[in-house]
């Protein structure tokens, strides 16, 4: 989310949206982007502007006829779909995003394409079954892997993992779950899923890492280069916005 002053108005893509990290709703426009990491490179390669539902509308009944109101999930297959034919078949690939997108219709079409998926979980998840929370307080007592990963400031940090594999709902093959603590009462553990069965917990763990990535991404547009400063009441005007910036960040890097 890219937030806007309350006394902003006419502005077609900025609305009122729920923020997670204030436990409020805010004045800002919301955006979706797809990153690409290969050969330890990392570079956002599109994006797209999300619209509620009544600012889709109101847009297209003045006339506006790409506002066309698609939910998060739907933006999120739309831009795969868009990078699919340009990836090689033979290329290897991993798809990762955080828990809000896990949801059955993105995992099942992500490993339709032959690509394998990496991505938190939220712990009200059924496993064969049984809820992550309750399999994790069903195994307390049980031994820990333990899991030495490298932060994004150069530290070294011990996790402490189990991991299951089982079934969700949606997919026919098997998925590997891993239950990730920082360490004994340092709150609510983590949960990850792996398409990929034969991953370790460690590896699973490295890849969700390169996810950060895009989260530094969001940091440099929005702290940096300017990504809230545009003052532009038109749609397309705003979208031009973004693809500047993000072009000016990819050829940063």
């Amino acid at each position: 989310m890219v937030p806007k002053d309350k006394g902003t108005h006419k502005l077609a893509s900025v609305a009122y949206h729920f923020d997670h990290n204030k436990h409020r709703n805010i004045k800002a426009s919301n955006h979706l982007v797809l990153g690409i990491s290969c050969l330890g490179y990392h570079y956002p390669l599109m994006f797209r502007l999300y619209l509620r539902t009544k600012q889709a509308n109101k847009l297209k009944n003045a006339g506006n006829s790409t506002a066309i109101f698609k939910s998060k999930l739907e933006l999120a297959i739309e831009m795969l779909q868009a990078v699919q034919p340009i990836i090689p078949t033979e290329q290897p690939v991993t798809v990762l995003f955080d828990s809000w997108y896990a949801s059955e219709d993105l995992l099942k079409w992500i490993t339709r394409q032959g690509w394998q998926v990496v991505c938190a979980v939220k712990g009200n998840r059924n496993l064969t079954g049984e809820q992550l929370t309750q399999w994790h307080k069903r195994h307390k007592g049980k031994r820990y892997t333990h899991v030495k990963l490298r932060l994004a400031d150069g530290r070294f940090r011990f996790y402490r993992t189990r991991s299951h594999t089982g079934c969700v709902k949606g997919l026919s093959e098997e998925v590997r779950i891993v239950i990730s603590e920082k360490g004994k009462g340092a709150g609510r553990p983590k949960y990850f899923l792996s398409t990929d069965t034969s991953l370790s917990e460690k590896t699973i763990l490295q890849h969700y890492q390169r996810r950060w990535s895009q989260e530094v991404d969001f940091w440099y547009v929005k702290q940096e280069l300017g990504l809230s400063d545009y003052r532009l009441q038109n749609l397309e005007a705003i979208k031009k916005w973004h693809t500047v910036v993000y072009a000016t960040l990819v050829m940063l890097y």
